[in-house]
């Protein structure tokens, strides 16, 4: 897991899988459990936060995923099995966005695209999950709605009924 550190998880993963330079970056929906199973290496439990009163163990795999992320290669999801699970989907980002996320584009383009894409994928969201998700402002936000295009609907929140948003053409008539 060093060696993952200073390497990189995608090269790090290239190397566990014997140098396929798409394995990992290519696997539609995995969860830690399934990166564990694919590369068992990254199951190991490994010390963290050592010599604080927090300290414990992690899964590698669960470290591996979130440098991963942090590294911009893959985007958490739903979770697995229910809202309230702790076991996250994790997707390529190109699932979610372009591959190369050091583009040029404004604030306003790169929330548009990830609504969009969100709203695409999981939608309908109210104003105030997309901005937590995103965290965008309402602003961004808002802007971002009225330039996709996305109509309003009305869903439940489990105790009342809540103004929520999905892409054009993406309700019941």
């Amino acid at each position: 897991m060093g060696q993952c550190r200073q390497s990189g998880i995608v090269q790090c993963c290239q190397e566990e899988t014997g140098g396929d330079a798409h394995a990992f970056r290519h696997v539609i929906i995995l969860v830690a459990r399934a990166v564990g199973e694919f590369v068992p290496d990254l199951a190991v439990p490994v010390p963290v936060a050592q010599g604080t009163n927090y300290a414990g163990q992690m899964a590698a795999h669960t470290r591996a995923l979130l440098l991963a992320a942090f590294e911009g290669r893959i985007a958490r999801g739903r979770p697995a099995g229910t809202w309230i699970g702790s076991q996250y989907e994790w997707w390529p980002i190109g699932a979610w966005a372009d591959d190369d996320l050091d583009s040029d584009l404004s604030d306003t383009d790169g929330t548009t695209a990830v609504v969009r894409a969100w709203l695409t994928a999981s939608g309908p969201a109210t104003l105030d999950d997309l901005v937590w998700w995103t965290g965008a402002t309402k602003t961004l936000v808002r802007a971002a709605l009225d330039r996709i295009g996305a109509e309003q609907v009305t869903t439940s929140d489990g105790t009342d009924e809540v103004a929520a948003f999905v892409v054009p053409g993406d309700h019941a008539a």
